[in-house]
């Protein structure tokens, strides 16, 4: 009888009250460390998922200024080449006036030497 009048007792009602707010503390604080940790989790997946997603718009950003420069540099390129071959051109043209001219100085050179020199 003295257990059922000690389980009965104020005592021990403020006893299991206090072990109940114990138990509920600790389940609160388990609460708040699991939820900060699927938060800690749920974030770095969120971040991860951000950085890649920031990763794949410079790789593409990069690509296509990378395309844009090969397409500049190519049309450079070609203007070059334009250009060097009208230059190449316009020197055929001189030179080849040039040769006609020297030809035919150097063919009055050799008729003025065979008039003079007799056979």
């Amino acid at each position: 009888m003295d257990k059922d009048i000690k389980s009965n007792s104020p005592l021990a009602a403020l006893e299991k009250i206090q072990k109940t707010e114990e138990q509920a503390q600790k389940d609160i604080q388990d609460a708040y460390e699991s939820t900060s940790q699927m938060i800690i989790e749920e974030a770095q997946k969120e971040a991860e998922k951000i950085k890649e997603k920031i990763i794949t718009d410079a790789k593409k950003k990069a690509a296509g200024k990378m395309d844009s420069m090969i397409k500049q540099a190519s049309k450079e390129a070609d203007e070059i080449k334009k250009e060097a071959s009208d230059e190449a051109l316009n020197l055929r043209k001189k030179t080849a006036g040039l040769k006609k001219k020297s030809i035919k100085k150097t063919s009055e050179k050799i008729n003025r030497y065979l008039e003079n020199r007799e056979i």
